[in-house]
């Protein structure tokens, strides 16, 4: 009989080896069925419509897509980067007496590069944490949390104790390397330090944090994420945001949960696994909301969109790629009723005739003049979102332009966009020459069932530029509303304070300010639970707009965070 140590033990070697490719795999059976039908692939439950599985790559190669599909491989996530407080009406709510909001009785939660426990914005006046846990999905130190069996979870006894050690590491060893994780965690919740100054909107709130390990060499070089890449699987991201509804609703609290990661990949019209994850939250953990940053891609070039006419059967879009480019993916999507295919022009002039349309066929690509590889998937209708998808993999493209023509052969939407890897992911930066800042929104800031915020300065009004645009693919209004982004002051790892600018930021801002709408919507009598939408609501209704701009729109959504004056409004 396999002991239970032995059994996590197997478990953990699956979930972090890389012998073994990470399958997110949708199942309609109970979930007692699929753990048993599975039980040979490691079948673990991320929700009710989604499982993991975890098979030898020795046994089948990967990528098979013919076989498995696109969507079944998880997608890479990377990060997306006291005039503020005022501007907001966020210190208002924080000092009027009757209100008092803080954030207290709120938990935060966090999935990052972790968190610098040690730094005093997380702690509360007797020196004690303020984190309620920590999950580090790349500690082996300790156990991990009940049914994930990788990592390591840290509650809050452990890490004061660490905090009251000599060396604290040696006790509860998670550490954010990166910083990320540790600003986003100040910038919602840090505790405030007058002498800086810096304060926060929630600085009473509780925090849970997950520590995302890095995503497995293989989805690594699959995607030809550079080495240094702060890349992270859809996987793991579906098991952090798991834990966050269940560790939450076990200790009887609300949550509100901050995403400052993002991807290119996807029809970002919300159809994604983890779209579906964030949407069916609720049914782990009803107290729950989310926010996300919709990411920093505004100014990219990494997406491009056409709409072709009735008299117009192809049209022609050009990327530049730089020399030394190891590889790239390119994604195409298109609506139906529409049906799209493709030809293919190199650098070097060589011409690939338009590759006729095949239900779930790899086609490999070589050229006679160079040694770039391309492998071709057509997927009819992608899984999830029920769209056509393309999918190219350029392997050892050749440098300068090259010509992908979209042909379209039937009538309706002929609309198609496309996208290239976000910001940050590759050694090099391939761009679209005529691109669109338009729907440039990273996943999972598509989520219908989401807060999604964009980035402004509330120093001088202006939208921050770097700020990716709605809407999204099925045009669903994002970003909701925009917030304070642009140089605000942050914790900094191993101690003392910097500034950082993002939607990243703005989401963290975000998260700290609806801590505060929630404190104040469980106070009422009776207290009343704010779902997503309602909490949409009153922010529309206390957004600052401005009479020379009309709302909603791709950059501003509904206007800029103004809490303060969602109070106005109800007093009438």
């Amino acid at each position: 009989m396999i002991s239970k140590k032995d059994f996590m033990a197997d478990f953990k070697i699956l979930n972090i080896s890389n012998q073994y490719a990470d399958y997110i795999v949708p199942y309609a059976s109970s979930r007692q069925s699929f753990l048993e039908n599975y039980e040979a692939y490691g079948a673990q439950i991320l929700n009710g419509y989604y499982g993991l599985l975890h098979v030898n790559r020795t046994i089948l190669p990967f990528p098979d897509l013919a076989t498995t599909g696109y969507s079944l491989i998880p997608k890479l996530f990377t990060l997306l980067d006291t005039t503020s407080l005022e501007e907001t009406g966020v210190l208002t709510l924080q000092r009027q007496p009757y209100l008092n909001l803080t954030g207290k009785g709120i938990l935060l939660g966090f999935i990052d590069t972790g968190i610098d426990y040690l730094h005093p914005a997380f702690l509360n006046n007797a020196n004690q944490t303020r984190i309620a846990a920590i999950w580090d999905q790349s500690s082996s130190q300790g156990l991990p949390p009940a049914d994930y069996y990788y990592g390591t979870e840290f509650d809050q006894t452990t890490i004061n104790q660490a905090l009251n050690s000599d060396n604290p590491y040696e006790i509860c060893d998670t550490r954010d390397t990166n910083g990320h994780g540790t600003a986003l965690a100040g910038c919602a919740c840090g505790s405030a330090d007058f002498s800086i100054p810096f304060s926060s909107p929630a600085p009473d709130a509780g925090i849970l944090v997950v520590k995302l390990k890095e995503a497995k060499p293989y989805l690594r070089e699959y995607y030809y994420a550079k080495e240094d890449a702060p890349v992270y699987s859809e996987a793991d991201l579906m098991m952090g945001l798991r834990y966050l509804a269940q560790k939450a609703a076990s200790l009887n609290l609300p949550l509100v949960i901050c995403i400052g990661l993002g991807t290119n990949q996807g029809d970002h019209g919300g159809n994604s696994p983890i779209n579906n994850m964030l949407t069916n939250l609720p049914a782990i953990n009803p107290l729950c909301n989310v926010i996300t940053a919709i990411g920093n891609e505004g100014q990219s070039a990494h997406h491009f969109e056409h709409e072709l006419t009735a008299k117009e059967a192809m049209h022609t879009m050009e990327i530049q790629v730089d020399e030394n480019t190891v590889g790239f993916q390119l994604e195409i999507w298109g609506h139906p009723p529409a049906l799209y295919s493709i030809s293919i022009r190199s650098p070097l002039g060589e011409d690939i005739p338009r590759i006729p349309l095949r239900l779930r066929k790899q086609d490999l690509i070589s050229f006679v003049l160079d040694n770039t590889i391309i492998y071709l998937n057509y997927e009819l209708v992608q899984i999830n979102s029920e769209n056509q998808l393309i999918l190219l993999r350029f392997q050892n493209p050749s440098n300068g332009i090259w010509q992908i023509t979209v042909h379209c052969t039937e009538c309706g939407d002929r609309s198609f966009h496309a996208w290239l890897p976000i910001t940050g992911l590759l050694s090099s930066n391939p761009v679209f020459l005529r691109p669109n800042p338009g729907t440039t929104l990273c996943v999972p800031s598509d989520s219908r069932d989401v807060l999604t915020t964009g980035a402004y300065s509330a120093y001088n009004q202006s939208f921050y530029l770097e700020g990716s645009r709605g809407y999204t693919f099925n045009n669903l209004v994002k970003p909701d509303i925009c917030s304070p982004g642009a140089a605000l002051t942050v914790p900094r790892i191993n101690g003392g304070y910097t500034t950082n600018s993002g939607t990243s930021i703005a989401s963290a801002f975000l998260s700290g300010a609806v801590a505060q709408l929630v404190q104040w919507s469980i106070g009422r009598n009776p207290p009343v639970y704010l779902k997503n939408q309602e909490l949409l609501a009153y922010l529309i209704r206390g957004a600052s707009r401005r009479d020379s701009i009309e709302y909603p729109n791709p950059m501003w959504g509904y206007g800029t965070l103004n809490l303060a004056q969602i109070f106005y409004v109800l007093s009438g």
